[in-house]
């Protein structure tokens, strides 16, 4: 597994993480066809990356430093979103 934490120590959570085109080792790579680009999810980093092995996509989290399944990230959204409509519906 590739390590990059180091992309996120000290780094504002609003940032892009640094240099995150770099140094990915196989099996990994970027996914699309190295087209992705990092997105902000619930205060945490991700990049949509595809494991040529297993021939199958995860998403990276460079905050914890993890790869995850596209399941495991459509919980993370799921979650997200319904706290966002909890929050509208307390303010309507």
């Amino acid at each position: 597994m590739v390590s990059v934490l180091w992309f996120c120590k000290g780094m504002n959570n609003s940032e892009c993480p640094y240099n995150w085109r770099n140094d990915w080792q196989a099996p990994w790579s970027i996914g699309c066809g190295g087209n992705e680009v990092p997105s902000i999810v619930s205060g945490k980093w991700y990049l949509y990356v595809w494991n040529v092995d297993e021939k199958r996509n995860y998403y990276y989290c460079f905050n914890d430093d993890l790869f995850i399944t596209e399941k495991e990230f459509d919980e993370i959204l799921n979650a997200r979103n319904l706290r966002m409509c909890n929050s509208i519906q307390l303010f309507s």
